[in-house]
């Protein structure tokens, strides 16, 4: 739903809560990096920015939650545009779920809406289902087990399918975050970006 003129593409996810537990938190950091020819509609029709389709970083940010949307080479990595957006959205909460929400059961080879899981070992072969309504009917599914490893997250958004899928070889956690006294620099805001961002998704926070 968010690019439907290139409706399947890859980006890299980093999250970080400041606190001890889902209830008890600070702050809360994320970070995604759309790969070259992949975007959402964040990242689309900011004027003076690049087009969509060039490699373009998302960062909920350690700056009071600003959020930056950075545009970068794909060859060198060599920046291409910077803008500030808005302090109106933040990364996802921890406790997301504990409010309002549902267990829907195991499911097993596909999801609710029949579409199915990515195969083991990039992905799992069954899934605990987690429903949660906002403005649509958010979907989050994990394995069940005690590690509860993030599988996929869904949504009809605007009519159309919104799905992440998670690979499950690429999750690590990162103890070691915990420890600093300060989140590390992959959600520090870009040095010299304080332009506004001109787009319409910016505008409506």
């Amino acid at each position: 739903s968010d690019s439907p003129k290139s409706p399947l593409w890859s980006f890299d996810y980093f999250y970080l809560v400041n606190g001890t537990n889902a209830t008890h938190y600070s702050a809360v950091y994320s970070r995604y990096n759309h790969h070259l020819g992949n975007g959402d509609e964040v990242c689309a029709g900011i004027e003076g920015a690049p087009p969509l389709g060039t490699p373009c970083s998302v960062i909920h940010s350690s700056d009071q939650n600003w959020l930056y949307i950075e545009f970068t080479s794909g060859g060198t990595g060599e920046r291409l545009f910077c803008c500030k957006c808005t302090q109106g959205v933040g990364a996802v909460r921890p406790d997301w779920l504990l409010l309002d929400s549902s267990y829907e059961g195991v499911y097993k080879g596909a999801d609710s809406y029949g579409m199915p899981f990515l195969p083991p070992p990039v992905g799992a072969p069954a899934a605990d289902r987690f429903l949660k309504y906002g403005q649509s009917d958010n979907n989050y599914y994990a394995t069940p087990e005690p590690a509860q490893l993030p599988v996929r997250y869904n949504e009809h958004k605007n009519g159309l399918l919104k799905q992440w899928d998670f690979v499950l070889p690429s999750y690590r956690p990162r103890d070691e975050w915990r420890e600093m006294a300060a989140p590390p620099a992959l959600f520090d805001p870009p040095a010299q970006c304080e332009e506004r961002c001109k787009n319409s998704w910016c505008s409506l926070y």
